[in-house]
């Protein structure tokens, strides 16, 4: 008989369904659990090794149904029959079927002797007992069918220079998918398409003055009229004037071989690098049309694949948030949106249900049609994207096929020379071994060149068939400024004089670096200190390197995120460890936990909320799961005895929150007495102040507190009641309103006022303009980015502090973010 392995996240949860299961075979079929951890403190998840010891628990020649419920459930079952040995790995068929209804249909499909495919069949169709008493519901609509074009109808008129480009098309995409309509979406009157699809509003190529109309049927119509219009407002959330220059979209420079033989691309990333070509030839990657009958395994396949891209995407948009900021980030939703697309998702389906196409064949075919719409389309910046839709294709192949062949590895220190590249690629590159990057397609507004500037990589594009001049480990050297691209083995005089401006430039870096460390000291004497903002061990060494004064802002949340269970208190210590040697001995400021609003950590079980942003976040949540803060605090007391660390509370509000916490704290450290184990009783203690009401409780608070640290990105979304993701606000959204100056200025006076140390660690101490108006206020400690810290200390350098406060003396009277703009430019 056919064996059947039931995979929760919650063990009794599994238990229970085995036991309705075996009740409904007479327990005549083999059933086992793989449900929950074997952690009392986390018991909630899903374990690889012990769905392997499930599976083979209940090994049968006949096959075994492996029924899953959700998220990484899904991911660790693909990860234990991987473990498998061979022969058993091949009966094993993880199914996507209802776990209650298809386990129950199974089982009584299994004891009278059905083979795999039989049961699989059953188990999928568990549900329609309940569809036949509640109704089933509407077939889904076939994307053969002509959209419908009734409805009210919305006209919008694109304001932004590059049109409806990827990022707009995301934001208009999800903006649609937030109200409770039908809405299908035209430009100048050609045929309408779903808007609730990125693929296809991707597609649309509207331009700049292009009307879009919309045809909405719902009972939201009100609602997304205004968001639309809004989103007009905001000029589909582009800067005023474009990102890029128009007539460098439409224009790109020529690849071309000079008279003096060197190879002018387009300039993608300045810099200037020399060293080996290592060139990697990108085949063109072609699946020949395969007709596979079993369908129903070849879809169990494909979604997988997705389900795996898909977790793999959203971990590597989180590690660009953490390390470089929103903008580059969100490169990486135009990608998730394609993969949870349902216009093209059911493409691929049908091609596998009626078609009988492999999964391989169905989702290449169906792609590589998107990728074609998008290199045919007459502007230059959305023709860039088909690169984006060619690597979301290709990893998704390589996930079906197992090949994993994506990651770009380089065993030295190389001028990446390619064909493309795609941004998540160019993310995971090792900066310490990439030289440059050189591609044959691409262009300024690629998401992989955005990328590679912000990385620091010296780039250039656009190389056409000029790239197969360049050979594998040829020297060759690269500027990035000019789109310049020279061969030691013909102008080795021309790779010599770029050596000598490399030099000078290596020469001008040193310089700027050397006074970096040093301390920052305005031509008034007046001394400030200036921290970095760090998430990792390898931040907190470049941040060190840049001459940071100390760690203001180590951001714990990223050693609990991409992961099932929250770290150990071990884990902890040795992370909190390679922070503070790779800091020398320089103060090092550790927050908490901080969860919740726009850092989501699905294992750590916070409730779906309305209001995340003012919901179950930061010490709130901390307070509510001691078990988890405790564990931290145990960790950061036991570091506080050898390294010079404090703690800081994140999101509080309220007195109430800085005394339950300092009770926790109190109750670690009798307990790290009770086990002798050492802990730094001087260890200062400080808050983030995010929350408005902070401001009013400072006297109270400060009895508690050594420090406070000024978190400007959500004091200003507080005080302004606006949301920071929003970018339908994000014209008005800014740390340089009069009402957070105020806010910013009572904070530094009440601070200095009770005699505790007051710094700022937002997003506002990383811009220069700002400098001279904070130290106005009397600010002297700012947080910020490793990488612009010496710009900051070049800037106070050159500032009179005494001049500022007679500059800004008026600010009080700023009632307008414009006023406030125009003072400190």
């Amino acid at each position: 008989m056919v064996s059947i392995v039931i995979v929760s996240h919650s063990k009794k949860l599994a238990e229970g369904v085995v036991e309705l299961a075996q009740q409904m075979s007479q327990n005549k079929v083999k059933i086992a659990a793989a449900g929950g951890l074997d952690d009392e403190s986390s018991p909630i998840g899903t374990d690889a090794f012990k769905i392997k010891e499930a599976i083979e628990s209940v090994d049968s020649e006949d096959g075994i149904l492996v029924l899953m419920d959700i998220g990484s459930a899904v991911m660790n079952a693909e990860l234990a029959t991987e473990m498998l040995p061979e022969a058993i790995m091949k009966r094993v068929l993880l199914c996507e079927a209802p776990l209650v209804e298809g386990a129950i249909a199974a089982a009584a499909q299994s004891m009278v002797g059905a083979d795999l495919k039989a049961v699989a069949k059953e188990a999928r169709n568990g549900i329609q007992g309940k569809e036949t008493l509640l109704g089933a519901p509407e077939e889904d609509v076939h994307l053969d069918k002509t959209i419908a074009t009734k409805g009210r109808e919305i006209r919008l008129i694109v304001p932004n220079d590059l049109g409806l480009h990827a990022r707009p098309a995301v934001r208009l995409v999800e903006i649609t998918n937030k109200f409770n309509n039908e809405v299908n979406v035209s430009v100048n009157d050609k045929p309408f398409v779903s808007a609730r699809s990125i693929s296809q509003v991707g597609t649309l190529g509207a331009k700049k003055g292009d009307t879009l109309i919309f045809k909405v049927q719902g009972d939201d119509f009100s609602a997304f009229e205004n968001a639309l219009k809004q989103f007009e407002l905001d000029n589909f959330g582009d800067p005023k004037g474009g990102t890029i220059k128009e007539k460098e979209v439409k224009e790109p420079a020529k690849t071309i071989v000079n008279k003096c033989g060197f190879i002018q691309g387009i300039p993608a990333s300045k810099g200037i690098s020399i060293g080996k070509a290592k060139v990697l030839k990108t085949e063109t990657i072609s699946v020949d049309e395969e007709i596979v009958e079993a369908s129903l395994e070849e879809l169990n396949k494909f979604k997988n694949a997705v389900v795996r891209v898909a977790s793999e995407t959203e971990e590597i948009r989180q590690k660009a948030m953490g390390h470089h900021g929103k903008e580059d980030a969100e490169i990486f939703d135009f990608h998730l949106l394609l993969l949870s697309d349902k216009e093209k998702l059911k493409e691929v389906e049908q091609l596998i249900e009626k078609n009988h196409f492999s999964a391989a064949y169905a989702w290449f075919k169906v792609f590589s049609a998107l990728e074609a719409k998008y290199q045919e389309m007459s502007d230059e910046y959305l023709r860039e994207r088909a690169s984006d839709i060619a690597e979301i294709r290709n990893k998704v192949l390589d996930e079906i096929s197992g090949a994993h062949q994506m990651k770009i590895v380089l065993h030295e220190p190389s001028i990446l020379v390619v064909d493309e590249i795609g941004p998540a690629q160019t993310l995971s590159l090792d900066t310490d071994k990439v030289l440059g990057i050189i591609s044959k397609t691409g262009g300024e507004t690629s998401h992989a060149t955005i990328l590679a500037r912000s990385l620091g990589i010296p780039s250039i594009t656009g190389l056409e068939n000029q790239i197969d001049a360049i050979k594998n480990e040829d020297i060759i050297g690269i500027d990035g400024s000019t789109g310049i691209i020279y061969l030691e083995k013909t102008h080795p005089e021309k790779i010599n004089a770029l050596r000598v401006e490399q030099q000078a430039e290596e020469k001008l870096f040193k310089e700027r670096f050397s006074k970096a460390k040093l301390p920052a000291i305005s031509s008034d004497d007046v001394e400030f200190k200036i921290l970095a903002n760090v998430s990792s061990p390898k931040e907190a060494k470049i941040a060190y390197t840049n001459g940071a004064d100390g760690i203001g802002l180590y951001r714990t949340e990223f050693l609990y995120m991409n992961r099932e269970t929250p770290p150990k208190e071990e884990e902890q210590y040795e992370i909190y460890k390679q922070v503070c040697e790779n800091m020398h001995g320089l103060p090092v400021t550790i927050r908490t936990l901080d969860v919740g609003g726009d850092k989501p950590i699905p294992y750590l079980g916070i409730p779906e909320e309305s209001n995340p942003f003012l919901g179950l976040r930061g010490i709130r949540y901390c307070l509510q799961n001691t078990e988890i803060f405790k564990t931290q605090l145990r960790a950061l007391c036991r570091i506080s005895a050898d390294y010079n660390i404090r703690i800081m509370y994140p999101m509080v509000g309220m007195l109430e929150e800085v005394l339950a916490a300092n009770t926790l704290l109190a109750e670690v450290r009798y307990e790290l007495d009770q086990e002798n184990i050492a802990y730094s009783k001087a260890m200062e203690i400080g808050i983030m102040v995010e929350v408005p009401s902070v401001t009013f409780i400072l006297p109270q608070l400060a009895k508690y507190l050594d420090f406070l640290s000024i978190g400007t990105n959500d004091l200003t979304q507080y005080l302004l009641a606006m949301d920071r993701e929003n970018t339908l606000l994000s014209k008005n959204y800014s740390a340089l309103h009069p009402s957070v100056i105020n806010a910013l200025s009572k904070i530094i006076d009440g601070a200095n006022k009770e005699g505790i140390e007051v710094s700022l660690c937002g997003e506002l101490a990383s811009n220069p303009g700002a400098t001279a108006l904070l130290s106005a206020l009397g600010l002297r400690k700012y947080s910020m980015s490793g990488p612009v810290i010496p710009r900051i200390k070049d800037a106070i350098r050159n500032m009179d502090v005494s001049n500022n406060k007679e500059e800004f003396k008026g600010f009080a009277e700023w009632s307008t973010l414009d006023m406030v703009k125009k003072a400190i430019s």
